[in-house]
């Protein structure tokens, strides 16, 4: 029962994104997966480190808010 909300998320933010930035939803992809998934390991983060930089140009990473999620990110990576 917990798999059909994580493949309808996953579906939804590929279909979301994909008809103009497909870096950015392969990205929003697994955000969603690891976000509904029962299980968080520190395997995920890397997988988004690997896909950033396809989506890093189409992000507004400019903002505040990006940075400070970012440093935040990166924060939890080296507490991890």
């Amino acid at each position: 029962f917990a798999t059909l909300p994580q493949l309808a998320l996953c579906f939804w933010m590929g279909m979301l994104e994909s008809s103009s930035t497909p870096g950015t939803a392969a990205l929003m992809q697994s955000l969603a997966f690891v976000a509904t998934n029962k299980v968080i390991t520190a395997q995920y983060f890397v997988w988004w480190w690997a896909m950033l930089p396809l989506a890093m140009p189409f992000l507004r990473w400019w903002r505040w808010k990006f940075w400070r999620a970012l440093l935040s990110w990166v924060g939890a990576e080296i507490h991890w």
